[in-house]
């Protein structure tokens, strides 16, 4: 009874019409309606769409060009990029069906997509295969040929290309199998040949490349919207652009057809984005890098507009957009561009424009900021690279007068503490869940000294793993909260779905004090009773953080999971050359203990971390943890 209980609220939770999408979906497949409805094409060419013009432009000048050309070079040679992270040799062109991770072809290549189930060949990531036909690397070619004039780069656009087709026909394989993986296909290819420049359009199959992906994506955009996240952003963006340049590109029988996709792509993303985006900013997904997914999706949305002189969503949802993007830079250390690595994170990077790091954030926020605010959010520097390439100029744009304070987002649940004059700061997460959860990371605590994040969330790894990482990375024992009775803060029910959402009973106002602190505390009650109670005091670089925890039955468990370093520990004080963490607990507690975990800052990466943990027994607890950092 509890579990149906606990379902039927998830339902609501959800939404009644969001779960009916989503079933009438899975109805679709099991049936073959959507087989039938999506017949499997054969392959064509497409090579000359990418054919230079003979012509020599003004070259890209890029801070970071040299580093651009080289990856081009290192793709031609059978070097490719995953997730920011890792790098494989998969020829040249890649072989679209190989997991290099165990160097096999887990997903059948030649049936229809809706007879593949993408969690069926564990350990196996389908994420693996889906990363080379983003096609991020045309992106890269384009780019790289822009700033060196070498054909090679654009030759190699039109020979992967073609191979992708000859071996991924319309609706044929593991490619297929989602619209959003669709959709960030069309983006790239359609971005490249722009920054190329070809004129060569109907002749070379763009057009059928483009109406075989707008139909296979319009086909399942209700189960993207079922799903309340980023889908259904970069399917509409897929949507508006994709009909915009078949309404301008295609013959006179697509013409009625793509204005129809296109104005539905555009209605459908206004309002995905008016209610994705709550009001304080914060994206549905509680992500920092969804959040930058979705914003250098809407960039890509508004940037195409400007290009065929249209109405973007700027003037109908601009508003949210760069509260969403205030949102995201208040997060970001402007020093590297890095943030926390809470919430889910996939590896998503969609924009191949310049060559800045996985995790550095501060070309998206330029970008973003420059096409919804008209100003600059950084100076100059190498973030304005995708600006540069994209036309867009940045320089002549005004600087965002910004501040380093702290902030509440109320409507996400994230607290950001910062003091002008400090260089300590952190990122506190609220349960406060209006949609569905990714993570059981209630109350954790992301602490910063400067670019360092000395205590850290672990990250997702995977989303395709078995036990016992499928429950670790998402669980509470992953993050710096505490762990009551040894279970999770919510109940799972499934793979990405949490159940009996957590809400904060309590979360105050972030206090400046006269004495110059910031302070912040906040508390929630989980579904079987067990309350936790935060506060956390940011006080001359140093961190103050008292938990007080009643209700459970067996044990508390607190956990900081730590910086990397050489961590020594004596009594109730754990020491490095980073930092000075003294933990008081009452009662005394249990076991005070540095252990090893885990964590993943890439898709598909993962490395140990010491981890601090201090046990007490049932009973009323009570910690205070000090955390003092250590200056070179």
């Amino acid at each position: 009874m509890r579990l149906l209980v606990t379902k039927v609220r998830t339902t609501r939770a959800l939404g009644v019409c969001n779960v009916l999408r989503v079933t009438l979906y899975r109805l679709s497949l099991k049936t073959g309606w959507l087989q039938y409805r999506c017949p499997s094409g054969s392959p064509y060419l497409l090579a000359s769409a990418f054919a230079s013009n003979g012509t020599t432009e003004t070259a890209l000048e890029l801070s970071k060009g040299n580093s651009i050309c080289r990856e081009a070079a290192a793709l031609i040679a059978g070097q490719l990029p995953y997730f920011g992270a890792h790098e494989f040799e998969i020829g040249a062109p890649p072989r679209w069906f190989t997991d290099p991770w165990h160097n096999r072809e887990p997903f059948p290549s030649e049936v229809h997509w809706t007879q593949i189930d993408e969690f069926s060949a564990r350990p196996s990531d389908i994420k693996a295969i889906w990363e080379p036909s983003r096609c991020r690397w045309a992106v890269t070619f384009a780019v790289a040929y822009r700033i060196s004039g070498d054909e090679r780069f654009v030759r190699a656009i039109g020979c992967w290309l073609d191979d992708w087709i000859a071996c991924n026909p319309q609706n044929v394989g593991p490619n297929w199998r989602c619209g959003q993986e669709t959709s960030l296909r069309l983006l790239a290819i359609l971005l490249a040949h722009k920054i190329v420049d070809s004129r060569d359009f109907e002749a070379a199959g763009l057009c059928r490349f483009v109406r075989e992906h707008l139909e296979r994506i319009r086909l399942t955009v209700s189960y993207a919207v079922g799903q309340a996240n980023n889908h259904s952003i970069s399917e509409a963006t897929a949507l508006l652009v994709g009909g915009q340049w078949l309404l301008a590109h295609g013959t006179k029988e697509d013409a009625l057809k793509a204005e129809e996709i296109t104005d539905f792509g555009r209605t459908l993303l206004v309002r995905q984005v008016n209610h994705l985006v709550l009001n304080d900013g914060t994206f549905s997904q509680y992500s920092i890098s969804y959040q930058r997914m979705v914003l250098d999706v809407l960039s890509l949305a508004e940037w195409w507009c400007l290009q065929f002189q249209v109405p973007g969503v700027k003037a109908a949802c601009g508003n949210r957009v760069s509260i969403a993007i205030e949102w995201l830079a208040s997060m970001v250390d402007k020093e590297t561009g890095r943030a926390p690595n809470i919430g889910a994170n996939d590896g998503t990077c969609i924009l191949a424009l310049s060559c800045a790091d996985y995790d550095d954030y501060r070309p998206s926020i330029q970008l973003a900021s420059a096409l919804f605010r008209d100003e600059r959010y950084f100076p100059n520097g190498p973030w304005d690279d995708q600006c540069r390439t994209l036309g867009v100029d940045v320089h002549a744009l005004p600087i965002a007068a910004t501040s380093n304070v702290s902030r509440l987002y109320p409507d996400g649940g994230f607290v950001v503490l910062k003091k002008p004059s400090l260089v300590s700061w952190g990122v506190i997460r609220v349960p406060r869940f209006r949609f569905r959860p990714s993570q059981a990371d209630g109350l954790h605590a992301d602490l910063w000294i400067g670019s360092l994040n000395v205590t850290r969330d672990s990250g997702s790894f995977s989303y395709a793993s078995d036990s016992p990482w499928c429950d670790y990375f998402p669980g509470t024992s992953a993050h710096c909260t505490c762990e009551i009775d040894g279970r999770d803060q919510m109940p799972r029910l499934g793979r990405f779905l949490f159940g009996n959402w957590l809400q904060a009973q309590y979360c105050s106002q972030v206090e400046e004090k006269s004495d110059g602190f910031a302070e912040w505390c906040g508390s929630y009650k989980d579904d079987q009773g067990a309350m936790h109670r935060r506060a956390v005091r940011l006080e001359d670089e140093a961190w103050v953080i008292k938990d007080d925890v009643s209700g459970h039955q067996k044990r508390v468990v607190m956990r900081w999971r730590l910086a990397p370093g050489n961590w020594r520990l004596e009594g109730n004080q754990v020491e490095s050359n980073i930092a000075r963490i003294t933990v008081d607990t009452r009662p005394p507690a249990r076991r005070i203990e540095l252990t090893d975990g885990w964590e993943s800052r890439h898709y598909l990466a993962m490395i140990s971390v010491p981890v601090l943990e201090v046990e007490l027994g049932p009973g009323c607890a009570s910690l205070e943890t000090r955390i003092e950092p250590k200056f070179s």
